[in-house]
């Protein structure tokens, strides 16, 4: 019997499409794209050849680099954030670390390189959709308010260059610390305001923040972590 969970699958390979279409339909209700065309319009939700896009809530993407149109991460640097709030993994032939890296510093969940092992896969499918069902029914308490009006102390000083450096995740994670009460926030609610219901392995955060800090510090500001308040602080030199 299938569950309630919806995958949407972007990849172009039959031998592949063939493993996931085996793994996956018995289980979950699923979506098969081959290009990267089709991806940009099943999310723009507008396109007649996908009608079932508006109504439809996708628990997670499994998504190729390679495709025929081109390569996703051409497709992540120049997004405007229009599916990118879809949790996903990658599954690609690409071993590159820079890629890897790139993807995790985009949002990606998990990479695997082809060929994968397909009980691997199946396990942490099934895992990373079970903690973001868990996440999802969870009450939201104690969370500060993720669009409050900017504080002014900081936010006229912060340089247009610094920002134009910073990835998307870091520019959330900057925007956040801007609009906190004393630019001051505790770990889980950057996690819970910036994934949300999407549940993400502890040390991304740390990625983020590390990489985040390296390049503030050049502009005269830092980030700095209490470990009597468990928060983090963004403050001035």
């Amino acid at each position: 019997m299938k569950s309630g969970e919806h995958i949407l699958v972007l990849e172009d390979d039959p031998e592949y499409l063939f493993i996931y279409k085996d793994i996956f339909d018995s289980k979950y209700q699923m979506t098969y794209l081959t290009t990267i065309a089709e991806f940009e319009q099943f999310f723009q939700k507008k396109d007649s050849q996908y009608p079932q896009a508006a109504a439809t809530k996708i628990d997670l993407a499994i998504v190729d680099l390679k495709l025929p149109d081109g390569h996703f991460l051409n497709h992540l640097s120049i997004s405007n954030n229009l599916a990118l709030d879809v949790p996903f993994v990658v599954i690609s032939s690409d071993y590159e670390i820079s890629s890897l890296r790139y993807c995790l510093d985009e949002g990606a969940l998990d990479y695997f390189v082809k060929p994968f092992k397909r009980s691997e896969l199946i396990v942490k499918i099934e895992r990373i959709l079970s903690k973001n069902k868990e996440s999802s029914s969870k009450l939201q308490n104690n969370i500060p308010d993720p669009n409050p009006p900017l504080t002014t102390q900081l936010q006229p000083s912060i340089p247009s260059d610094l920002l134009s450096h910073l990835t998307k995740k870091e520019y959330e994670i900057m925007m956040l610390f801007l609009k906190s009460p004393n630019y001051t926030l505790h770990r889980k609610h950057l996690v819970e305001i910036i994934w949300k219901n999407v549940s993400v392995y502890p040390k991304t955060l740390d990625v983020h923040l590390y990489n985040l800090r390296k390049k503030i510090l050049s502009f005269g500001f830092v980030i700095t972590y209490s470990k009597e308040t468990t928060q983090w602080t963004l403050s001035k030199i």
